[in-house]
């Protein structure tokens, strides 16, 4: 009997130790995909973000709506995904410079509602230096730029809304290879502009009551191309 419980205690605390570490080891990293929420987890998504690693989802709840938040610097593959467009609110208070800087490769923005940025500067979205951005299914208002891709490759903007904006989405810097497909302009001054890049796909999208133009392409090999598709396209101004 002495013999079995000199074999059991070692074993008996060797076996707590191991579940103990296993408890606090998995509290505090994920062996997969970790998804941080906001604000059950963490107050802020700025403060998700750096708790975060590449290829975990932020999932934002309506509990705090609307959100204060800008300068939102994306600099990790994850993906940013709302509870519901409508009730995920982030306000500029008509002073913000920018929403969200995405400044990583493989960064998915979807169901939100951004509004009420700065109307001389400020980007709701802006994407810099970036590959393989997708913004889904986005409501953005009152606004300079709505989307702003810089230097940046393979983007995609689809199902979004973008209303009362200067600039709906606007391509500079030599972006090449962007879908800009399946979104709604209205009431912009100019829905989409693309000052420099090549072999930008922009196609079934909605474009209404743009009081400068619906689109704006600067002189390119493209330009010719995207117009003649854009035609069947275009709703309101004519």
């Amino acid at each position: 009997m002495k013999l079995k419980n000199i074999y059991f205690i070692p074993f008996l605390f060797l076996l707590t130790l191991i579940l103990f570490m296993e408890g606090f080891l998995g509290a505090g990293q994920c062996t997969e995909e970790c998804i941080l929420i906001v604000p059950d987890n963490f107050p802020k998504v700025s403060d998700a973000l750096a708790n975060a690693t590449d290829g975990d989802t932020i999932l934002i709840k309506s509990s705090l709506t609307p959100y204060m938040e800008d300068m939102i610097q994306v600099n990790k593959s994850v993906k940013i995904i709302g509870e519901n467009p409508e009730t995920i609110v982030f306000d500029g208070e008509n002073a913000a410079n920018v929403i969200f800087l995405v400044t990583s490769d493989n960064v998915i923005i979807k169901n939100l509602t951004i509004i009420n940025l700065s109307r001389q500067y400020g980007s709701a979205i802006r994407i810099n230096n970036a590959l393989n951005v997708k913004v889904e299914n986005v409501r953005i208002e009152k606004a300079c730029y709505g989307i702003e891709v810089e230097s940046s490759n393979f983007t995609q903007a689809i199902f979004n809304e973008i209303i009362k904006c200067s600039f709906g989405i606007y391509i500079r810097d030599n972006s090449y290879n962007n879908t800009i497909t399946e979104n709604t302009f209205k009431d912009n001054n100019i829905a989409l502009q693309i000052h420099s890049g090549k072999f930008n796909r922009i196609y079934h999208n909605n474009f209404m009551n743009s009081t400068s133009e619906h689109v704006k392409l600067f002189d390119g090999p493209h330009k010719l191309l995207m117009t003649a598709i854009l035609q069947a396209e275009i709703i309101g101004m004519t």
